[in-house]
C-alpha cells in the first residue's frame, strides 16, 4: 500500500494556509493529521460536498471573539426572550445590541429567522442604527421630537447615547440648534442640550445642504457638592473624582450637561447635600430651597 504524505497546501499568501489551519481546527478530528489541522482534508472535502462552510461559521473559527456563537439554543432563545423585556422596559439600546448580536447567528431554523427579521425591521431598530451612523460618522441630525403635547423639530449638532442606572431608560443627549427658556434649563451655557428618550422620536434624517458642522463636544459644567459621611451614595457615569475630606464627608465632582437632570438626583439626598461650586448651581438650588421653604410654613 502506498504511504500516504501529508503535505501543506502551495498558497502564494500565507495568510490563505493560516485560515485553512483555523478552520480546519474548527471543524474538528476529522480535518487533524498528526495532531495538526490538516488544510487539505478540509479543501478536499468542501470540493466534494462532504463539509460546507456558511461566513458565520468562518467568523467563529477564526476569531475568537466570535466563539460565543457555539452557544447552545436555550442560551440563545433566552437573549430572544430578553429582547422582548428590554422593549417593555423602554431599554432600546440594550434591545438593539441583542438583536444585532442575534443576528450574527447562522440559524437554519425558519421561526427563528422570522423573529430576528421582524425585530430589524421594526421603526425603533431602523432609526437606533441610523442615529449611531450619524453620530459615528459627525454627521449633523434633524429630529423630531413627541414631547408629550406636540412634536418639536431639533437640528442636532452633536449626540451620543447615554443610558441612566438610575431610571433604567436610554436617551440620547444632544446639542440643538433650538435654545431652552430659562424655566426648564436656568444655566444658560447649557440651554441647548437637550435629552429626548428613544422611544418619543418621530423622524431622524441627516441635513442636506445646511452650513451646520458638527460639534467636537456638547457643552457642560462641572459641579462640586458634598454629602455626610453617613450618607450612603450611589455612583454615577458622570462622576469625575469622589473623595473622601479629612472631616469625614464625602466630596464629588460631577460633568453635568442638564440642570434639571442634576437636581432629580441629588433629590434623593435631600437635605444633606450641598453644592460647593460653581456658584450658579449653588444659587439655582438655594433658591429652591428658598422655595420649598415657603411652601412649607
Amino acid at each position: 500500500m502506498a504511504k500516504k504524505y501529508q503535505y501543506s497546501l502551495p498558497f502564494e499568501d500565507p495568510g490563505i494556509q493560516i485560515r485553512l489551519e483555523g478552520l480546519a481546527a474548527y471543524f474538528g478530528e476529522d480535518y487533524i493529521y498528526n495532531g495538526k489541522p490538516s488544510p487539505k482534508r478540509l479543501v478536499e472535502a468542501i470540493a466534494y460536498g462532504r463539509l460546507l462552510v456558511s461566513e458565520a461559521q468562518e467568523r467563529r473559527a477564526l476569531n475568537p471573539q466570535f466563539h460565543f456563537l457555539n452557544w447552545s439554543s436555550t442560551r440563545w432563545q433566552s437573549l430572544l426572550v430578553a429582547v422582548w423585556v428590554c422593549l417593555e422596559a423602554s431599554q432600546y439600546t440594550v434591545a438593539c445590541e441583542l438583536v444585532s448580536l442575534l443576528s450574527l447567528r447562522d440559524e437554519s431554523d425558519a421561526i427563528w429567522r422570522e423573529q430576528i427579521a421582524y425585530f430589524r425591521a421594526t421603526d425603533w431598530f431602523a432609526r437606533y442604527e441610523l442615529l449611531q451612523e450619524l453620530i459615528k460618522s459627525n454627521q449633523p441630525f434633524r429630529l423630531d421630537y413627541d414631547n408629550g403635547s406636540g412634536v418639536e423639530s431639533h437640528v442636532i449638532r452633536h449626540a451620543f447615547l447615554e443610558y441612566s442606572p438610575h431610571s433604567g431608560v436610554t436617551w440620547i443627549r444632544a446639542y440643538s440648534t433650538n435654545r431652552r427658556s430659562r424655566d426648564t434649563e436656568p444655566i444658560r451655557p447649557l440651554a441647548h442640550n437637550y435629552r429626548f428618550a428613544l422611544d418619543r422620536i418621530v423622524t431622524v434624517e441627516p441635513t442636506s445642504g445646511d452650513k451646520i458642522e458638527w460639534l467636537g463636544s456638547m457643552t457642560s459644567i462641572e459641579v462640586t457638592f458634598e454629602l455626610p459621611g453617613f450618607q450612603q451614595y450611589l455612583r454615577h457615569p458622570y462622576d469625575l473624582d469622589v473623595h473622601v475630606l479629612s472631616d469625614g464627608r464625602r466630596c464629588i465632582k460631577r460633568r453635568v450637561y442638564d440642570t434639571p437632570d442634576l437636581r432629580e438626583d441629588l433629590a434623593r439626598y435631600l437635605p444633606n447635600f450641598e453644592v460647593r461650586s460653581p456658584i450658579s448651581i449653588r444659587s439655582y438650588f438655594s433658591r429652591i430651597a428658598q422655595q420649598m421653604h415657603v411652601q412649607h410654613l
